[in-house]
């Protein structure tokens, strides 16, 4: 399989954007962890000049397999971690640089809901006072509209007001999750970074997961970066879809571009490691015969 980088049609369109076009963009981001053994001063890089885009009410599929640096650009994305070069972009200012990260976190626009929502869930309150707490902490409601907005925000991920007196420990996995999206959602977003928060469900599970993402979408006019190692779970939600390959975008464009006409051999060999994608999309032979 051919190692070299294929520049798509996306990726020239990112190229000649301009920072008016998105709502949050990173231009030559890159990512390098401190050496930790003897003799090496770093490991190699995590992100290597990553140019990517979203646009307003758009959903951007970050795709490729553990260690391709995906989770890695989340962060940096979310401002959880300071880039060593490059830039982050929120609404066309600059919110993360060497050097000023640390201006982000009061960027409410920008939220990411992580991969294992037990963890992120203090295990000893009731979901009712882990969003309560969110909202009195940030002055996101008046305090007299805080149990309200509790009970309207259990609603937007689909769950009952009585979900607000269980702790995480009692509710299931894809319950977890949907309160991970609601308190996301306290702060309200333009912008929700969502890093592998299906993967550990299963199938039935990820399907209303994602279908809730989509109405949530559509109601909030919210823009989604979904970060997956799943080309079945990009086609469901994305417009646009970039692959990543240690540490660079390989190849990026509109999402049916991808999918059935990708570029770049690792992006085909992801679409065959999903059988029933893979047949729908590029058959049993050649990427080339779904273009015919």
């Amino acid at each position: 399989m051919s190692g070299e980088r294929v520049e798509s049609a996306g990726e020239t369109e990112q190229k000649h954007a301009t920072s008016a076009d998105w709502m949050l963009e990173c231009r030559g981001l890159t990512k390098v962890y401190p050496g930790f053994r003897r003799g090496t001063g770093s490991h190699p890089p995590a992100l290597k000049d990553v140019t990517v885009g979203v646009r307003r009410g758009e959903c951007l599929g970050l795709v490729g397999e553990s260690g391709s640096g995906k989770t890695t650009l989340a962060n940096c994305l979310a401002g959880l971690l300071e880039p060593s070069a490059g830039a982050v972009a929120y609404l066309g200012e600059i919110v993360s640089a060497p050097g000023i990260t640390r201006r982000f976190p009061r960027v409410h626009g920008i939220q990411i809901v992580f991969q294992d929502p037990a963890s992120s869930l203090n295990p000893r309150r009731t979901v009712g006072s882990v969003l309560a707490e969110i909202i009195k902490v940030h002055s996101l409601k008046p305090k007299g509209e805080m149990e309200t907005r509790v009970r309207e925000l259990l609603a937007m991920v689909g769950l009952d007001n009585e979900m607000a007196r269980r702790r995480p420990r009692q509710l299931s996995g894809g319950q977890q999750q949907r309160v991970a999206i609601a308190r996301a959602l306290a702060f309200e977003p333009r912008l929700v970074i969502a890093d592998e928060i299906v993967s550990a469900l299963d199938a039935s599970v990820q399907a209303q997961i994602l279908n809730l993402l989509a109405d949530l979408r559509e109601q909030l006019g919210l823009a989604i970066v979904l970060v997956t190692h799943d080309m079945s779970v990009a086609r469901h939600l994305c417009d646009r879809i970039a692959v990543m390959r240690a540490g660079q975008i390989i190849e990026q464009g509109q999402a049916d571009q991808v999918l059935l006409a990708p570029v770049h051999p690792y992006t085909q060999e992801l679409l065959r490691a999903v059988p029933r994608l893979a047949s729908a999309l590029i058959g049993p032979g050649s990427p080339d015969q779904a273009r015919g």
